[in-house]
């Protein structure tokens, strides 16, 4: 189950950074968090904390939220669940929320 959830979240990651940046940033992007934090791209979904923070890093304290709000909204919608924009959780939390209502929804249609 987490394998789906994982693959979702990234497709996230890649459609939202790309749709804003384009490819080569996106690229450039995965490149720094592996070469330079030893984040790979496929632990970024057991990693999130760590990924929150370079974000930060990579695109200012102003325009990561904005980044982050945008992958949230684009999970959310590959989830089939309703997006609503919090100020009371970070990254990490939002997207371990969206996890959960995952793995309960895909428990459900058992």
């Amino acid at each position: 189950m987490a394998e789906g959830f994982d693959s979702l979240l990234l497709e996230s990651i890649d459609e939202t950074v790309r749709g804003v940046l384009g490819e080569a940033p996106l690229q450039a992007m995965f490149y720094a968090l592996e070469k330079h934090r030893g984040l790979r791209r496929e632990e970024v979904p057991r990693r999130l904390g760590d990924f929150e923070k370079e974000l930060v890093v990579l695109f200012g304290r102003r325009s990561a939220p904005v980044v982050m709000r945008m992958i949230v909204r684009d999970l959310c919608g590959k989830l089939g669940i309703p997006y609503q924009q919090r100020s009371d959780c970070d990254f990490k939390t939002y997207v371990e929320e969206c996890k959960r209502k995952y793995e309960e929804k895909a428990g459900g249609e058992r």
